[in-house]
Parts: C-alpha cells; structure tokens; sequence
C-alpha cells in the first residue's frame, strides 16, 4: 500500500500529542469551617494587642500560605463585615500549633459591632473560588477578669508558673497559655484543666523546640467564658514576659506594654511580708501604688552593682527629691521612718552603668515590698534606663577613680524616667 503524506507522518504527530498533553493539575479545595467573634480584654503587652476588642477569626481555612505543598495558598483572603463595617482578617505568621490554619483581626470593642458578622472567604485559584460563612450575634458581654498573683519560680529550663483566678460570676469556661519569643513568633499553646492554678514548662514546646537560655519569651494566661451553645464570647489575657537563665527565680511578674512600665496584680494578704517583684532593670525605678492600694511600707534591695542604693521621694507637685538616705543591697528599709503612713511613690537610683544589666532581662533585679494594711497590689514600677555606649580598655581602667565623682553628680540632679518602645 502506498503510504500517503498523512499516513507517513502520522506517528510522528502520535508522538507529539503525547507529549503535550500533560495531566492538568488538581485544583485546590478551598476550606473554612466556621467562624467565630469574641471580646477580649488584655493587660499591657509589649505585642501590640488591644486592651478592648474584639477579635474576629476563623480556624482551619485551606489552602494558606502555610499549607503544605500548596501553590496557591498566597492568594487566600477572608473579609469580615457588620452594618458597613468592613475588616480584612490577617493569616498568623505560623506553621504549628492551633493557629496553624487561622485567619484573626482585632478591632476597638464597641458594643454597637456585637452582632451577626458575615464572612467571606476566598480564592481565584480554587474550587469553590468563595465560600460564606457567619457568626451568631453574642450582645454586649461583660469583661473576663484578669489572672492575679502571677509567680514564676526555678531555674535554669525548670520554670513553674502559679496563678490565682479570681471570682467571675459567669465562671471560667477555659484556661490556655499561649506563648511567643522575642520576635512575636507564635512557639507554644496548651488548654489547662480549669481547676489548674500552676503549668510546669515542658521540654519540648508546641513549635517542636525548647525553651532556650537568654531567649525572651512572651506568654499570655487567658481565661474564656463561653455563652449558649458552648461558642466563646469573651476572654481575658495576662501577658509578661522572662527570660530563662541559671539564676535561681521565685518572684511575682509584671505585665509590661511597649512603654516598658511594669504592671502588677498582687493581693496583700499579710502586709509585713516580704514581695519579691522581678522586672527588667536598668539604672533606677520609679515605684507607685495603683488607686485604693495600701502604701508602702518598706523596701528591700539585691545586691547589684556595688549594692548601694539612693533613695528619692516626690513633693506634692509630682517632683522627686533625695532623702540623703543610703539603702544597702539585703537590708530591709523602713519607708515609715521618712513617713509615718508610708509612701504612695519612691523613687530608687544608683544602679552603676558599669553593671551593664540587660534591660531585656527582667531577672537580673529581685526588690522586695511590704505595704502598710491588707489589699490588692495593682502598683507600677517603671525603670529608669539610659544608653550605654561600650568604653575602650584604657577609660575602663579608670572607672574605680570615676565612681565617686558620678556618684556625687547623680546626687546634684534627679534623671527623669525614661520609657522604652
């Protein structure tokens, strides 16, 4: 049979067709299982976090930019809306753990804003390319109190964290610890029973990683009350920070916002005994009662530096002064010999530059505190800092000649308090 110039170059074009026709790629599902609103109150954070807001998420949505083999999880959006109120909602930076998948964004609590929220999730890529989903209206809920008596104690990597839960008539629904390091990178998250009033910090974290010496971690204690149908309607966070070190802690924490002044939530249940307080530190610290707290009564100092301490108080104008009176690091001064009600605010100077304590880490200062009657510690303590600029060998060697005469300026003139961002 003669072959045609079709038939001759038909299994060449075979070949061809084969080649180019590939298998089309599946296409992604896209995911979203529910949505969810809550209002949630927070102590001061060095995160950024809102007091007051209310948060808006959605758990579980794929593909993201952290699911895994996806190619189009980049282009994944979710938008949140209310009586004209639009809000596009932010995937965590985070590949582990219970935020692995979720999609969040607080805004100002407003009462006005607590009803249905419609959700809209989407992705030109996949199938279906929208999905809708909404949440029950919750009203206008009341604030979850926060976790008091915050006490960190051990050393090295064995930390323990004890609490107090407060009276809250709703009751607690929920306790988890959420846990981020110096870089706000989410690292740990754990559910505790409710009856749980202490957390030993595991091995390993929920990041598959350990709790490092001189790393900064952030962790929040948040208590949940949930409303009808067991759906979370409002949540409170105590945040604070530390840094594991070898050095032995058992120390009450504060909660520290980004102006580095540190907030505390104490209840005074024997006014003579000893409080031990462990922030950050720098070169001083201003001390302050909250409103309606006891005064203090005494203080008591570590030894730091060369373990002598100045001692100021303020005149009715706000304006610190020195008392002259010199506090030696280990021995307990009485605040009721300058007043005889105690002081509502002091002022503690003389930690030498030359220490060079990191003001990162807050456990390098350990003062203790008695107050004058029983009550509730909701005081401040703010540290006053400068810049250290490193000295060359040959002004090193002269410091001890130095000391006394910047001992003796410091005297001259209070330093204002200076507050980091």
């Amino acid at each position: 049979m003669k072959l045609t110039r079709q038939h001759r170059f038909a299994p060449a074009l075979a070949v061809a067709a084969a080649v180019l026709t590939v298998p089309a790629a599946a296409v992604e599902v896209l995911n979203a299982p529910g949505a969810f609103v809550f209002r949630s109150t927070r102590t001061a954070n060095p995160l950024g976090f809102l007091n007051d807001s209310l948060v808006l998420g959605i758990n579980g949505v794929t593909p993201n930019p952290y699911t895994p083999g996806t190619a189009v999880g980049d282009l994944t959006q979710v938008w949140a809306s209310q009586s004209g109120t639009n809000v596009q909602l932010n995937k965590i930076a985070t590949a582990v753990g219970a935020f692995r998948d979720s999609y969040l964004r607080e805004i100002p609590y407003d009462p006005l804003l607590t009803g249905v929220w419609d959700f809209e999730i989407s992705n030109p890529q996949t199938d279906p390319v929208v999905l809708n989903r909404a949440t029950p209206a919750f009203g206008n809920v009341a604030a979850v109190p926060f976790a008091q008596n915050m006490l960190l104690q051990g050393s090295g990597l064995d930390l323990q964290l004890s609490w107090v839960v407060p009276q809250f008539a709703p009751g607690i629904d929920r306790q988890s610890i959420f846990m981020f390091d110096s870089n706000g990178v989410f690292v740990h998250q754990v559910e505790l029973a409710l009856n749980a009033r202490s957390y030993a910090f595991p091995a390993t974290l929920a990041n598959g990683q350990s709790l490092q010496l001189g790393e900064t971690y952030t962790m929040s204690l948040d208590l949940s009350d949930f409303g009808p149908g067991g759906r979370q309607v409002a949540s409170s966070a105590s945040y604070f920070s530390f840094t594991p070190t070898q050095q032995a802690l058992n120390a009450f924490l504060p909660s520290v916002g980004d102006d580095l002044v540190y907030h505390f939530d104490i209840s005074i249940e024997a006014p003579e005994e000893i409080l031990f307080f462990d922030p950050e530190v720098a070169i001083g610290y201003d001390f302050a009662i909250g409103n309606g707290n006891p005064n203090f009564a005494s203080v008591l100092l570590p030894d730091v530096g060369d373990g002598l301490f100045e001692l100021w108080l303020f005149d009715g104008e706000g304006n610190p002064f020195d008392t002259g009176a010199v506090l030696a690091a280990g021995v307990q001064f009485n605040l009721l010999d300058l007043a005889a009600g105690g002081v509502e605010r002091f002022r503690v100077l003389g930690i030498e530059e030359s220490a060079l304590l990191d003001p990162a880490d807050f456990t390098a200062f350990q003062a203790g505190l008695t107050f004058t009657d029983v009550g509730q510690f909701t005081g401040t303590m703010t540290p006053i800092v400068t810049s250290v600029v490193p000295l060359p060998p040959a002004v090193v060697l002269m410091l001890p000649g130095l000391w006394m005469l910047d001992r003796t300026r410091r005297r001259r003139q209070a330093p204002t308090a200076a507050r980091l961002g």
